[in-house]
């Protein structure tokens, strides 16, 4: 259960309900304007706990389940490099930027 954010606007999103993945997409471009950079972050909607990492506009956020939320931010982390690093999306993610 995964969403991949680019420059605000939700790409991509697996198992996430549509209604969190664009509040999770405006928090993090709200956090933008006032931040110099996010990196790692934590959002809880409805009782749902969601962690993710973000770099260069690109954003990724899992859902916390039955691990630990370091674990869960590992994997987001892991999600995000395959993601930039494919061919397919560097494009994408440059023109978002």
């Amino acid at each position: 259960m995964s969403l991949y954010i680019v420059d605000g606007r939700v790409v991509k999103a697996e198992g996430v309900e549509e209604r969190h993945a664009e509040l999770i997409a405006a928090m993090l471009k709200a956090a933008e304007r006032h931040l110099e950079a996010v990196e790692e972050f934590y959002i809880r909607i409805e009782g749902v706990e969601y962690v993710g990492r973000a770099r260069g506009g690109a954003a990724v956020a899992v859902k916390v389940g039955g691990e630990p939320r370091g674990v869960a931010l590992l994997r987001a982390g892991e999600l995000l490099e395959a993601y930039l690093s494919s061919a397919s999306n560097s494009s994408t993610i440059r023109k978002a930027t």
